[in-house]
């Protein structure tokens, strides 16, 4: 008896251990080394830290475009970003504001015209105020970043996030406190009130909606965290980016890419260009480039995406091409695809600019643990074009228990906190001058 007791007791104790191990290298980051699926592709690659090395002696500065993806609350998306261009890019950042964050040169607001009073959403006026409106405009902030005293990269925070707020605020987070139950965060970002938030529930209704009983006890506690986080807030992005409102959506592209092109005059021929971008930011960058005029001229110039979770297997679903080639009806004016995807539209477009030597490429980090990024497949080169450098890179951004689960929203969103990531960005792997 006393021997089997023993037994239990060290076997709690060592369970007890393990658990505080795991939490333990939770907290330190442990991350386990990256993996490339093609590592002889990425030894041809060129990395951002190749790029601000050549635009220190060509003068010709690298303009980061940082795009957000789902699950944005506000601005400030590219702040852990820019750090790694500090600490790991050894440039000389903006100044540092009183919360620690670096403060930007100029913002730049998008202008979408008089507000569309007649949308409607289940029969509800989508932007009841012209208050309203103004404040659902995307903007872009600029930060720049020196080497020497010389600036060798500009970086564009993209926020189209303020697009997105009157709908998931009205029609989803609002309703669902009373069926799953409610959810503060969501509820507290809604109720927001200042220069880029428009208060779609007011703070009366946010705190009723917070009081609300639920009709039938609410949903199980997990389940109701994993709806409010991946799918009122999160997946109902991409809804709203592959419907009706993706032509406003790709009208603010364009004119951000317009005001980047335009950095002291130089247009697209004296930048080079990098897209960074974050899951479903990178579909809208490139979704917006196939149609809008400055949008294309910006991306056919680039040669660099950068991916932080990959959903083009999964977004391009809702564009099948010649689907309806053989039964005489034309294709629905919002669902028109790209024949062979935007990914390949990019890859293959004419270019023009600083970089037409060198090869079109895209460098994908996933953690398996995200449940929402699939592998990039490669890409058919253009005729007369080096073929375009596919790499997916898989990293960990989350600590997974005993490879049993991982917090999926850090799994997905977690790439620019991982140091890993930051330093094969910014690393050289070219010899100087092999551009």
């Amino acid at each position: 008896m006393r021997t089997d007791t023993a037994a239990r007791l060290a076997g709690g104790a060592a369970f007890a251990v393990a658990v505080g191990l795991a939490a333990l290298l939770t907290r330190i980051g442990f991350r386990p080394r990256l993996k490339m699926d093609d590592p002889a592709a990425f030894a041809r690659a060129s990395t951002l830290g190749d790029q601000l090395e050549e635009a220190k002696a060509s003068g010709h500065p690298v303009h980061i475009l940082h795009v957000h993806g789902i699950r944005a609350y506000g601005a400030g998306g590219a702040q852990v970003f820019m750090q790694g261009l500090v600490r790991e890019g050894g440039l000389q950042g903006p100044a540092v504001g009183p919360d620690g964050a670096f403060e930007r040169l100029e913002r730049f607001t998008t202008n979408l015209g008089p507000r569309p009073a007649n949308a409607t959403v289940l029969g509800q006026t989508v932007f009841p105020c012209d208050l309203g409106w103004a404040r659902s405009q995307p903007f872009v902030d600029r930060y720049l970043f020196r080497r020497d005293g010389q600036v060798v990269a500009v970086l564009d925070e993209l926020n189209w996030w303020p697009l997105l707020f009157p709908f998931k605020c009205r029609f989803l987070v609002g309703p669902d406190a009373a069926l799953s139950g409610p959810d503060r965060q969501d509820l507290e970002a809604c109720s927001q009130d200042d220069d880029t938030h428009f208060p779609w529930l007011s703070p009366d209704e946010a705190k009723s909606a917070e009081r609300t009983r639920t009709i039938s006890g609410g949903s199980a506690i997990a389940n109701g965290l994993v709806k409010h986080a991946m799918f009122a807030w999160g997946l109902s992005d991409a809804v709203i980016a592959l419907g009706d409102v993706r032509t406003l959506i790709h009208e603010a592209i364009d004119q951000a890419f317009a005001y980047a092109a335009d950095y002291e005059g130089r247009g697209v021929g004296e930048q080079h260009f990098a897209v960074v971008a974050e899951s479903l930011g990178a579909f809208v960058v490139l979704d917006a480039a196939a149609v809008c005029g400055r949008a294309r001229e910006v991306m056919d110039s680039a040669c660099d995406i950068w991916l932080f979770a990959n959903q083009f297997p999964l977004l391009e679903l809702a564009r099948v091409a010649h689907l309806h080639s053989g039964a005489g009806a034309a294709a629905p004016a919002a669902a028109t695809p790209q024949l062979h995807g935007l990914l390949h539209r990019w890859a293959t477009a004419p270019r023009a600019g600083l970089v037409m030597s060198r090869p079109r490429q895209v460098l994908a980090f996933s953690d398996p643990s995200d449940a929402l990024t699939w592998l990039v497949p490669k890409l058919a080169a253009a005729p007369e074009e080096p073929e375009p450098i596919v790499v997916n890179i898989l990293d960990r951004n989350e600590f997974d228990f005993f490879h049993l689960a991982a917090d999926p929203i850090s799994a997905h969103t977690g790439h620019a906190h991982n140091r890993a990531v930051l330093r094969l960005m910014l690393t050289p792997n070219r010899p100087a001058g092999a551009f």
